[in-house]
C-alpha cells in the first residue's frame, strides 16, 4: 500500500495567459466606469423629468388659451349677433365669429384631455398617485447668462464621462484577447513543485504511523507541433477585432465631441432667442388686447382680430416651446460632460 498523508505545493504557469493580471488592469476600470455612468443615470432623470414637466405645462397653455378664447369669442359672438341683427355687419363675419367660437370650444375639449394625460405622466414619474397639478409654474431663465466655452466642455468631458473610461476598458480588453490567443496555441511551460510525507507499506497503518519526507519538482513543456493554423487565425481574429475596436472608438470619440460643440452652441443661441420670445409674446398680448377692444368698438373688422388673436396664441406656445428647449439644452450639457457650470465643479451625488 502506497499513502501521502500530507503534501502541499504549487503550479506555476511560466508562459501561459496571466488572467489575474489582466484583471488587475480591467477591473478597476470596469468600476471607475460603473460609477460615472450611475452619475449619467441620474442626469438622465433630470433630463427626462424635464420633458415630462414641460409636457404637462405646454398641455395646460394650451388648455388656458382655448379657455380664454372660447370666453372671448362667446363675449364677442353676442356683440356680433346685436351688430347682425342691426346689419352693421355681414353674416360671413358672425359665421367667421362663431367658427372660431365654437373650434374654441374643441380645442379646450381637447386640451383637457391632454392635461390628464400628462398629468397623470408626470405622476407616473414622479411614483405618486395624486398631485396637485392644477397650475405648475412657469420657470423662468436663470438670472445671469451662463457663457460656456467649448474647450473647457470638452475637457470636462474627458475627465468625467463614462465613455473615455469605456475606451481605455475595451482597448485593454483587445490587446488582452491577443495575448490570450497567442499563448493559447503556443508553447505553454509550467514548473510544480511539492513538499510532503509519504510510505508504502504491507500494512495499512504503518503508512501514517512513520511516513518519510517526499520533495519533488517538475518543469512540463508543451509544444503543437502541428497546429493546422490555429494559432495564427486566433490571433488574427482577435488582431482584426482590435483594430475594428480602435475604428469604433476614433469614431465615437468624433460623435462624442460633436455631440457637446452642437449643444453648446444650441445653449447660446436659446439664450439670445428666448428674451426675444418674452418680448414678442408680450407685444402679441398687448396687440390682441388692443384689437380686441377695437373690434368692440366697431374700428376694425372680425379679420384684423381673428389675426391678433392668432397671433397671441402663436407667441404664447412659441415662447413655452422656446422656454422647454433652454431647459433641456442645459440639463443635456450636464449630462454630456458630468460638471455643473453653475457650481463650477463636476456633478457628485452621495449614494445612500
Amino acid at each position: 500500500y502506497n499513502g501521502v498523508p500530507f503534501r502541499v505545493g504549487f503550479n506555476q504557469p511560466l508562459f501561459g495567459f496571466n488572467q489575474l493580471k489582466w484583471a488587475g488592469e480591467i477591473e478597476p476600470l470596469i468600476l471607475d466606469e460603473a460609477e460615472r455612468r450611475l452619475i449619467i443615470d441620474i442626469e438622465d432623470i433630470h433630463l427626462r423629468g424635464t420633458i415630462v414637466f414641460f409636457d404637462l405645462l405646454a398641455a395646460q397653455l394650451e388648455e388656458q388659451i382655448a379657455s380664454s378664447n372660447a370666453e372671448v369669442n362667446l363675449t364677442l359672438l353676442d356683440i356680433a349677433n346685436e351688430r347682425y341683427e342691426l346689419g352693421k355687419i355681414s353674416r360671413n363675419d358672425l359665421l367667421q365669429l362663431e367658427l372660431e367660437y365654437k373650434a374654441a370650444v374643441r380645442n379646450q375639449s381637447s386640451a383637457a384631455f391632454q392635461v390628464d394625460f400628462n398629468r397623470g405622466a408626470l405622476q407616473t414619474f414622479l411614483g405618486v398617485s395624486e398631485m396637485d397639478t392644477a397650475a405648475l409654474e412657469t420657470p423662468e431663465i436663470m438670472a445671469v447668462d451662463m457663457t460656456i466655452s467649448p474647450d473647457i466642455a470638452l475637457e470636462q468631458a474627458r475627465l468625467n464621462r463614462p465613455e473615455v473610461v469605456a475606451f481605455e476598458r475595451l482597448q485593454r480588453e483587445s490587446k488582452r484577447d491577443i495575448r490570450q490567443a497567442e499563448v493559447e496555441f503556443g508553447v505553454n511551460a509550467s514548473l510544480s513543485a511539492s513538499f510532503g510525507f509519504a510510505r508504502g507499506s504491507t500494512n495499512i497503518g504503518d503508512i501514517y504511523s512513520d511516513p518519510q519526507t517526499e520533495q519533488q519538482i517538475q518543469l512540463s513543456l508543451r509544444m503543437p507541433l502541428v497546429d493546422w493554423g490555429r494559432r495564427k487565425s486566433a490571433v488574427g481574429i482577435a488582431k482584426a477585432q482590435k483594430e475594428l475596436i480602435d475604428q469604433q472608438i476614433a469614431q465615437d470619440k468624433l460623435d462624442f465631441e460633436n455631440d457637446i460643440i452642437q449643444a453648446i452652441g444650441s445653449w447660446s443661441q436659446l439664450q439670445r432667442e428666448i428674451r426675444l420670445q418674452r418680448e414678442i409674446r408680450e407685444v402679441a398680448l398687448d396687440r390682441f388686447e388692443i384689437s380686441r377692444q377695437r373690434y368692440v368698438l366697431g374700428a376694425i373688422s372680425i379679420t384684423d382680430l381673428t389675426i391678433a388673436q392668432r397671433e397671441k396664441d402663436a407667441a404664447l406656445r412659441s415662447y413655452i416651446q422656446t422656454l422647454r428647449s433652454y431647459w433641456i439644452a442645459f440639463y443635456t450639457i450636464r449630462r454630456l460632460t458630468a460638471y455643473d457650470f453653475l457650481s463650477d465643479g463636476p456633478i457628485q451625488y452621495q449614494i445612500q
